[in-house]
């Protein structure tokens, strides 16, 4: 018995360990980003001192404005457009059975397996073979694509715990198909399409890779900015647009908290 507890207590206390380098392997670098952040010293050298300087310099610059504007656009639009598709997909999928269902199942799984880049590849290859140009349209559509299977997951999940019986209860009273969409389904599933909208706004706010290959010269985002300002040295500027990004983020996950809970954030919801 002894041995026993000796062993589980070695198993507790190595898990211990190993979860305690983890969060500093994963924190250690935000730390030290947020504190050079302050550094009076632009090229980080050393420290020389505590200024909030580069924030004001970050937030006065132009270019730095117009990239956030073009980020929040691209944002907007991806976040419109993936809500509606994905609800749509969603609880269209619900109606299907058997093998059509899980084909459909497998296409929304695949998007989310399939590496970004080959994805936003294969769009930029598809957009020169039809002459589309590169900019804004092809940047959201293919956001759209890209984050609707995760949306669509996050909707199916809330989705499956609505019992048909309201549906149903729906269709009996003569309510037609489009109807027992729009006031029932839609209203019951509204905590999944708040949580996949906010966090599909994210995803494409911090997007760089299909930023890059498929905004073309008319459009630089945010992150595609302090990319090009990274690759000539990492700075205290820098610095401190990576921490306004993140408390930018932090805020749009404050507001889905705020309205859907932390059981709204992973579409947790008990069945009625």
């Amino acid at each position: 018995m002894r041995i026993a507890l000796r062993r589980l207590s070695n198993a507790v206390t190595f898990s211990k360990v190993v979860t305690a380098l983890l969060l500093v392997f994963l924190f250690a670098p935000l730390v030290d980003v947020v504190v050079n952040s302050f550094n009076q010293d632009k090229n980080l050298l050393s420290w020389e001192g505590f200024t909030f300087k580069w924030y004001g310099e970050a937030l006065q610059n132009s270019d730095i404005q117009f990239a956030f504007y073009q980020s929040l656009y691209v944002a907007v639009w991806v976040m419109i457009g993936t809500t509606a598709i994905a609800a749509a997909a969603a609880l269209g999928i619900r109606s299907y059975r058997g093998r059509p269902k899980a084909m459909l199942s497998a296409t929304t799984v695949l998007r989310m397996v399939l590496p970004e880049v080959v994805a936003v590849s294969a769009i930029f290859i598809f957009g020169i073979q039809f002459d589309i140009p590169r900019g804004y349209f092809l940047l959201i559509i293919a956001q759209v694509v890209l984050n609707s299977g995760f949306a669509i997951l996050m909707i199916r999940a809330r989705s499956e715990t609505v019992s048909e019986l309201y549906e149903n209860a729906a269709a009996d009273l003569g309510a037609s198909p489009f109807r027992v969409y729009q006031r029932v389904l839609v209203p019951l599933v509204a905590p999944a399409l708040a949580v996949s909208a906010l966090l599909t706004f994210t995803f494409s706010f911090d997007s760089v890779t299909s930023a890059v290959l498929l905004g073309g010269a008319n459009v630089q985002t945010l992150t595609v900015y302090l990319m090009s300002m990274v690759r000539h040295g990492v700075t205290a500027e820098s610095n401190a647009i990576s921490v306004m990004i993140t408390l930018f983020n932090l805020i749009v996950l404050a507001i889905v908290v705020k309205l859907t809970g932390f059981r709204g954030l992973i579409g947790v919801t008990s069945r009625n």
